[in-house]
Order: structure tokens, then C-alpha cells, then sequence
């Protein structure tokens, strides 16, 4: 059965907020009995609206039995309202995570949407995926109109990491993955909000070419969607990424840490907007084509602006010959240290003539040694020429932005504090702004604000929701 708007069902297991057991007591942890294979359904398939779901830990029993631990699904209607909040899935032999308008299929791959039916107001906060086969987090073919599909402060650890009985097809493996099939069954309006995804792996049972190993990845027709604020470490392979046939999507205030390929690298992704990023210490897998800060291939608009890239094993900020020179914006950023710092041969050999507004400095991270960093680690320090250099006007007008940190960049009503950012993923020496108390503490008042967003029907969602959406206004309608 549904909630109504307004009155929502709750379903609350054992857990504390912050996901540890109470004093006294034992977390519930939801374990099903093992399905054949044939008969894989997911665990928690969600099909009703309005309902919250409140600290769960839940278990495959097979281990790696079944496709899908938490899926919520519009097969036969729309699905609108919905909260899931604390909540750790395990072990899945394919996705721990999945929100889909496409129907499960058989054996637990997606059929095409054939009712045009969707997922909407649909909101993820403090889950952690752990060890599922292929993706932690996955939206696939969904076409949100409203306030879309949210993850807040979620976290996935080792997707694509376990071995699994389930050898029928070679399963990619990403810590966040959106896709969608074709234009016609993209998906769009996704948001990505200070989550955190380390130690993908490329495993895959059969073909090891077909495991990509992304920390987030906007997968082919994905579009207006955006990752913000997001932590990407010891990854495979690229730490951010987007293909073929997705458009008018941002990456911004993000970081990018030690990851086998390229920090943020985009194959055919169109109308990009990148701002705001830290690439450090990227490019470790030899074997990887995309071994910089920031790598674009097959683009054709791309807006670059205000992004720091430093220690990459290639490259900083690296175009190949097939993307278009001409409709590119690159702006105010900084590479240094890397072996080629800026590279770009245009279509005809022609070389690209880069901005002197594109620095080589050192940027003078507050310490940036190791591996597994610490957000704070990569504040700049006060005397940081990267600090109040970059371009603010790029976030002019856009209300209530918030850094990697939850520092704030623009106030409630879309002004840049201090009047100036800076490069990188960190803006606190810019505007003189404190940092937040904590991610959780943060989440939690959007806690409250996801509950109550179920009383609107239409699916507009809470407050803060309302505010980050307008981040994306300048893209318009192009659904």
C-alpha cells in the first residue's frame, strides 16, 4: 500500500541516524532466504509512493544471491515520495541500490520502460552500499520531472569487488552509475550531494574489459543531472566520469584522489559544465588511456572553469584532436606538477591556444601527503594564490551553493560571498566562511526537510532541494 501526501508510512528498523546500533540493542538486519536463479527479485522492491524507510542494515544471504538489495521501481505506476534514510545494504550480486522506471527483466538485467511511467521525489540520505557485484548506487532509464532522484552524504565501498556465482554476462562496476539506453530511455535529473565512493573495482567474474571501475559515472543518455560536493578515491579507474550521449551536466566542487585513471575523464559528454574540482594524485594504472586531472574526449561544448589538478601521472587538463576547440570555455584553473600541466592538438594538428588565465602554480594545500585523504587536508592555505582567484561569476545568481565542506559559497539570495571564489574543491579562505560542523550534522537537517517534502504531490520536493535545484537553472527545460 501508499502513504498519502503528507502522511507518508515510516518503516524504522533499529539503527541510530548516524548508523550505529543503540546502546542496549541490535541493529535489524533484514536477511531473505536464497532464490534460484531464474526467480532473482530484489529485496525491498519499492512500487508504492509516499513511504520512508528508516535504519536498516540488509544482507544477501548467499552471499551474492540476489540482483538488487533496496530496488524502488515504477513498473506499474509512478512512484513519487519516497525517503530512504540509514540505511547499509551488503553484498549484492548486482546492484545494493537501484532506482528504475524499466522493470527488473530476467535474470535481474532492466527491460526497456514501456509505460512511461517514472520514479520521482525520490530521496537517499546517509545509506552506505557495501560490496555489491556491480554498482553500489544505480538509476537506470529514469526520466524525472520534478524534484528528481537525490543522494545525500551516501557512501559506496568496494563495488564490483566480490566474486559471485552469477557468470551468465560481464557486469560493469561503479560506486554511483546513472544510464540510460538511448535518448528516447535516458535518464535525467539525478543528484550526486557529498557522497563518497573508494576502492571500485574492475572485477568481474567473465570480462574484465567490461568493469569499469568508476568511483561516479554518468553513464551513456544520462542528462541535467549533477554531482556536487562529491569524494572519489582509490578507484580502478576514473574517479568521475561520463560517456556517449550525456548532456547538460555538471561536475563541481568535487574531489578526486588517487584513482587509476583520470580524476574527471568524459568520453562524448555534451554541454559539460566542470567547476570547481581538485584532481589530485590521479593516474596510478598504467594501463588506463585517461591518466590526467581533467580528460575530454569526443566533446563538442564543455565549460572548464576554476578547477585545481595537481600531481596527475600524465596530463592536467588534457583535449584530444576529436573534440571541438571552438566550443569550449576553459578558464581559471591551475595545473602543476604534472608531466604535460595543459594539452590540446585541435582537429588539423592545430594547436589550441590555452588562456592566460590558466595558471601553473602550486596551489599550497594545507597537506596533501598520503592516500585515503581527508577533505580538509586540500583547504588551501592562507597565503594559496589559488585562494580568491577564480571565477565567480560562474556562481552568481545560483542560491545556497555549498562547497566540498558544506562551506558556503553563495548566500540564500544567489550572491557570492566575499564577492570571490576560489580555484579547487574548497572555498573556506575565499569568503572567510567557517566550516560546517560536520556532513552528518548536515544531512540530518535535510532529514527533516525530505520528510516533510512528501506533502507536496507534485513532487517538488523540500526546501534545500528547491534551493540546490536552482544551480541547475541556467540549463533550462531540455528534457
Amino acid at each position: 500500500m501508499s502513504g498519502l501526501p503528507g502522511s507518508p508510512i515510516t518503516i524504522t528498523g533499529a539503527l541510530n541516524p548516524n548508523g550505529t546500533v543503540p546502546s542496549g540493542s541490535s541493529a535489524i538486519t533484514i536477511r531473505i532466504a536464497a532464490v534460484t536463479t531464474g526467480n532473482l527479485i530484489p529485496i525491498f522492491n519499492i512500487d508504492r509512493s509516499y513511504i520512508t524507510w528508516k535504519n536498516f542494515t540488509i544482507q544477501d544471504p548467499g552471499p551474492y544471491s540476489l540482483y538488487s538489495l533496496f530496488t524502488v521501481e515504477a513498473d506499474g505506476a509512478n512512484v513519487v515520495g519516497i525517503n530512504v534514510m540509514n540505511v547499509i545494504a551488503n553484498q549484492s550480486k548486482m546492484c545494493n541500490f537501484w532506482v528504475t522506471s524499466s522493470g527488473t527483466g530476467s535474470p535481474g538485467f532492466p527491460t526497456p520502460p514501456t509505460s512511461g511511467h517514472y520514479c520521482d521525489n525520490i530521496v537517499f540520505i546517509n545509506c552506505v552500499s557495501n560490496q555489491s557485484a556491480s554498482h553500489g548506487f544505480h538509476v537506470t532509464q529514469n526520466q524525472a520531472p520534478n524534484a528528481g532522484v537525490w543522494f545525500w552524504n551516501c557512501k559506496s565501498l568496494y563495488s564490483g569487488k566480490p566474486p559471485n556465482a552469477y557468470a551468465s554476462k560481464a557486469l560493469a562496476a561503479h560506486g554511483f552509475d546513472a544510464y540510460g539506453d538511448s535518448f528516447a530511455q535516458r535518464s535525467f535529473n539525478v543528484h550526486w550531494r557529498y557522497c563518497e565512493a573508494a576502492y571500485t573495482n574492475q572485477y568481474t567474474y567473465s570480462d574484465p574489459s567490461q568493469s569499469e571501475g568508476m568511483g561516479f559515472f554518468f553513464d551513456g543518455f544520462t542528462s541535467n543531472s549533477d554531482m556536487l560536493g562529491c569524494y572519489s578515491h582509490d578507484n580502478d579507474t576514473e574517479g568521475f566520469g561520463a560517456s556517449s550521449g550525456t548532456t547538460y551536466d555538471m561536475i563541481a566542487f568535487c574531489l578526486s584522489v588517487h584513482n587509476g585513471g583520470g580524476g574527471i575523464a568524459t568520453n562524448g559528454l555534451d554541454y559539460a559544465k566542470m567547476y570547481n574540482n581538485t584532481s589530485y594524485n590521479n593516474g596510478w594504472s598504467t594501463s588506463n588511456g585517461y591518466r590526467g586531472g581533467i580528460v575530454l574526449t569526443f566533446h563538442n561544448h564543455a565549460d572548464i572553469e576554476n578547477n585545481i589538478c595537481v600531481d596527475n601521472a600524465v596530463w592536467g587538463i588534457y583535449l584530444d584532436a576529436s573534440t571541438n576547440g571552438a566550443n569550449k570555455t576553459i578558464l581559471n584553473n591551475d595545473c602543476y606538477g604534472n608531466p604535460t600541466n595543459y594539452s590540446y592538438v585541435q582537429p588539423g594538428g592545430i594547436a589550441y591556444s590555452f588562456s592566460a588565465t590558466n595558471r601553473t602554480f602550486n596551489p599550497l594545500f594545507t597537506d596533501k601527503s598520503g592516500t585515503g585523504l581527508l577533505l580538509t587536508d586540500f583547504t588551501l592555505q592562507t597565503r594559496s594564490p589559488a585562494v580568491g582567484s577564480g571565477n565567480p561569476s560562474i556562481w552568481q545568481g545560483k542560491i545556497s551553493v555549498l562547497d566540498i565542506d558544506q562551506n558556503p559559497v553563495t548566500n540564500a539570495q544567489g550572491n557570492v560571498l566575499g564577492s570571490k571564489v576560489n580555484m579547487g574543491a574548497v572555498n573556506t579562505q575565499a569568503s572567510g566562511a567557517q566550516p560546517a560542523a560536520s556532513v552528518t550534522s548536515s544531512a540530518a537537517s535535510v532529514t527533516s526537510n525530505a520528510s516533510a517534502s512528501s506533502s507536496n504531490e507534485s513532487g517538488s520536493g523540500s526546501n534545500v532541494i528547491r534551493q540546490l535545484l536552482e544551480i541547475r537553472s541556467e540549463y533550462g527545460q531540455r528534457h
